[in-house]
């Protein structure tokens, strides 16, 4: 999910990648939670749809046509299908159990990515020089945590939905940061 999420930021057209991508990570668990553990009441299904449709929002009038627009559709929905799946999964953890699956995920997400640099010949990256990643994956970790806690004291869709209004901030920081278009 986070390198289709990269991979499609790429593209420049963040504003579509990142709502997408929000939209198919929440909805998965939506459609799973309502499977599994019954469909919310009707006044809370409102406010899921509501946030959903928020997110999605947060992409509208990107002004981008043509290829490189949908292969950032692509790429978002890939990277929602990744968050949605990891969603799914984590939520699956027994109470008191959070920081071993958290743990794993990270040596296998390491693993990975030490892998694609082998192969494209890249070398390990410098801390120093690259500090903004690594308060990034700091965040990143502190978010998974804080979404584990979450399901382990409310619905898996409510906690998704909830965790998946993130692309409103990562929009905002694109547009101030490199300028992209964003419709009201």
């Amino acid at each position: 999910g986070i390198a289709a999420l990269y991979k499609g930021l790429a593209t420049e057209h963040s504003a579509l990648v990142v709502p997408t991508s929000g939209v198919v990570g929440a909805a998965i668990p939506v459609v799973f939670a309502a499977a599994f553990q019954g469909v919310l009441p009707f006044v809370q299904q409102a406010g899921l749809v509501t946030a959903l449709v928020g997110i999605w929002l947060v992409s509208t009038g990107h002004g981008s046509t043509g290829a490189a627009p949908s292969r950032g559709l692509t790429f978002g929905g890939l990277a929602g299908v990744g968050f949605g799946g990891f969603f799914v999964f984590l939520a699956q953890v027994e109470p008191g159990h959070v920081f071993t699956p958290l743990a794993v995920a990270g040596c296998a997400s390491l693993s990975v990515s030490l892998l694609a640099l082998k192969i494209s010949g890249q070398n390990l990256p410098s801390p120093r020089q690259h500090s903004v990643a690594f308060l990034a994956g700091a965040l990143d970790a502190t978010g998974a945590v804080c979404y584990l806690l979450a399901t382990q004291w409310i619905r898996l869709d409510v906690a998704a939905v909830l965790g998946s209004l993130y692309p409103a901030i990562t929009v905002l920081l694109f547009r101030l940061g490199l300028k992209e278009h964003v419709s009201r």
